[in-house]
């Protein structure tokens, strides 16, 4: 979050901000966490126009498999985001590339909503990182994964997903962070979040662990939750030495780099 937060605040057409947390700090699947008072100092200290706002509730009941969890915790904050124009959600590690640009191809469809329909999605393309090496990040290769990002319709049928809605493709990336973090964290998502019972979580993470720079290139078709569908085709290495260094480039910059290696195939 103290990448991906500052992307979205600095813009002067944002208004509002909720952060929404368990109050018993339990996950979906009803595992405790713990967030550092150092958390919410840091939220102090660079909110300083006053737009963030936390919200508290319980989001963990056992009766439910962790994705209606976490459906629940959507549409909650969705609720506490009053009457909007466009709702947007994002999870703490999911960096736009131009968020500005983004928020101005919105205006310009909201203006047109009625050609397109009166309950609107708007996706974005995912560049997810799938590993940390020495050398630098194993991302997805190519681009082809959508996210839900905006909508006109505030439901959540499946994580942010709506598929009620008319859908529009935006160009915009948005890059994941997704699988390139320490193992521990890896293995805390993958026992945790909303997928926790959708596929066999141990066994990919196996196959997570045992990627290197020499083995990499041979992975394919190896989505969790896709059935070999080219989602998720081939790995390709960017160098970066770390998020930071990524995120200085400009967003023309990073779509040119991105761009660039993902029309590379070995």
């Amino acid at each position: 979050m103290k990448y991906s937060l500052p992307l979205v605040y600095e813009n002067e057409k944002v208004q509002e901000i909720i952060l929404v947390i368990d109050k018993h700090r339990l996950t979906w699947s009803g595992n405790k966490f713990e967030i550092p008072t150092a958390f919410f100092e840091w939220i102090k200290s660079i909110d300083t126009e006053s737009k963030i706002k936390i919200k508290e509730d319980s989001f963990y009941n056992e009766l439910n498999p962790p994705m209606i969890n976490e459906n629940e915790e959507r549409n909650f904050l969705y609720k506490k985001m009053g009457k909007c124009d466009w709702y947007i959600q994002l999870d703490c590690d999911e960096y736009f590339l131009d968020f500005g640009a983004f928020m101005n191809e919105l205006e310009e469809i909201y203006l047109d909503k009625n050609k397109y329909h009166n309950t609107l999605s708007v996706c974005v393309k995912f560049a997810n990182l799938f590993k940390k090496l020495e050398k630098g990040f194993l991302v997805i290769s190519p681009i082809i994964e959508n996210c839900w990002v905006a909508t006109t319709n505030p439901i959540c049928y499946y994580g942010r997903v709506n598929e009620y809605n008319k859908t529009i493709e935006s160009g915009a990336i948005l890059i994941h962070q997704s699988w390139a973090r320490s193992q521990d964290e890896i293995y805390q998502k993958i026992t945790n979040w909303g997928h926790k019972n959708d596929f066999d979580s141990n066994s990919y993470f196996n196959l997570w662990k045992s990627l290197d720079i020499n083995n990499y290139r041979y992975i394919r078709n190896f989505h969790p939750l896709q059935d070999n569908d080219g989602v998720w085709n081939e790995l390709k290495l960017l160098n970066f030495e770390n998020i930071e260094t990524l995120l200085n480039f400009s967003g023309n910059q990073l779509r040119r780099i991105f761009n660039k290696s993902f029309s590379i195939r070995f």
